[in-house]
Order: C-alpha cells, then structure tokens, then sequence
C-alpha cells in the first residue's frame, strides 16, 4: 500500500508541474512567416531555373530542327531568362502582399 500512496504522490506532482506549463504557456511553434520566406526564396529560384532549362531546351529543338546550331539556342536562352526573372518578380510582388 505505501508504494500506491508513493505513485499517486508522483502521479499529483506530475499533474501540478504540467498545469505550470499550461499555466505559462507552451512554446509557441516557429514562425510560420521564416518557413513562408523560406518556401518563397525556393520558389523564386526554381522559376528562373526552369525558365532558364525550357528556353535551353526549346532552343536546342528548334536548332536541331532547322539546323542553326547556336542561333535559336542563344535566344531562347535569353527568353528564357527573362521569363524566369518576370516569374521571380510576380512572386516578389506576392511575397509582399
């Protein structure tokens, strides 16, 4: 019986020691906003990434099938760029909405 008594003191000192932490209150979870910026810088350098890879791509194709080697390659390239870095500013304009 003094080993029950023993396990319900526990048990009490427990409860007591977690109504403190509520009482405080509990760690907030991180800032959703760092992981939102985080996610958003991702996402802005995948767009001019894949901008970048689908003009070089498309120049490539259009190159092979004409058969200008760096003609097209150069400027969809650059269309490509210019794609991805238009693609990062309609993000950044979203990121400080």
């Amino acid at each position: 019986m003094p080993s029950q008594h023993k396990k319900n003191g526990e048990l009490e000192s427990l409860g007591q020691r977690l109504s403190n932490v509520k009482a405080k209150g509990a760690k907030s979870p991180p800032d959703n906003k760092v992981i939102s910026s985080a996610n958003m810088g991702w996402r802005m350098i995948l767009e001019l990434v894949v901008g970048m890879l689908l003009g070089i791509l498309l120049g490539l194709g259009l190159d092979y099938l004409f058969d200008t080697r760096p003609v097209f390659l150069i400027i969809m390239a650059l269309f490509g760029f210019a794609g991805g870095v238009r693609a990062m500013m309609r993000t950044a304009k979203e990121l400080d909405k």
